[in-house]
């Protein structure tokens, strides 16, 4: 399979799965504004909308923390679907010196790349300590 075909695959299954990552539902990355509604029936009933709750900047702190727990539990699947994809390129590369090199390339284009996710909220993480001289659990209670 050339890496056209998975490239297009891999869109197709990220584009599926994008309403469910979207409506932030089943993940509950908003924390506030909808009384934390579970069914997406409930961010458009009428109830759900004049008895919101009102968010504040903890709120908000909760909702950055949320996104990137999002991000780094979705970048583990992605970087196992990567590297095995490269595993098979290894396995079938029969020799061939330009596929061994693209595979090891892609390889550790991946692994650097999930490096700098994890050292990002590292980052983030110790700014936000630093700055208030607390956690985000801390800060949020």
């Amino acid at each position: 399979m050339s890496m056209k075909k998975a490239f297009l695959i891999l869109s197709i299954v990220g584009l599926t799965a994008l309403p469910l990552v979207a409506s932030a539902g089943p993940f509950n990355i908003i924390p506030c504004g909808f009384n934390n509604a579970a069914e997406p029936s409930d961010f458009v009933s009428d109830e759900a909308t004049t008895d919101s709750t009102e968010c504040d900047f903890a709120d908000f702190i909760t909702l950055i923390k949320n996104v990137i727990n999002l991000l780094i539990v979705l970048s583990i699947p992605a970087v196992m679907i990567v590297l095995t994809w490269v595993g098979i390129i290894l396995l079938t590369a029969q020799g061939d010196s330009g596929k061994i090199t693209q595979a090891k390339s892609t390889a550790q284009s991946v692994v650097w790349g999930f490096v700098i996710i994890l050292s990002a909220w590292l980052v983030v993480h110790t700014i936000f300590i630093v700055l208030t001289g607390q956690s985000f659990n801390d800060f949020l209670k």
